[in-house]
């Protein structure tokens, strides 16, 4: 678990910085953690969305970025600048 001041986010991380991933909450505290996993890791390979409710392990939805091989979820492919605008709330 992620915690800004009253928020949180949950994350899950597998693999390696270079054939991994990264699966956060899809709120702002959850793009910022991802974000942080983009500086130390780079851009990665993909980008996919999983809609609320279709995870028991994230039912608020969750955002997920790989880098390597691994596919993501296809429910949306959101684009950087998305996360990037998501996480700027996290910061407000």
């Amino acid at each position: 678990m992620a915690r800004l001041r009253d928020e949180q986010a949950r994350v899950e991380e597998w693999g390696s910085e270079r054939d991994g991933g990264v699966m956060v909450d899809s709120g702002p505290v959850g793009a910022l953690v991802l974000l942080l996993a983009l500086d130390r890791r780079g851009v990665p390979s993909a980008l996919g969305a999983v809609h609320a409710g279709r995870d028991p392990a994230f039912p608020g939805g969750a955002i997920v970025a790989v880098w390597g091989a691994g596919p993501v979820p296809d429910d949306e492919h959101p684009r950087l600048d998305d996360v990037v605008e998501l996480a700027r709330f996290a910061l407000e």
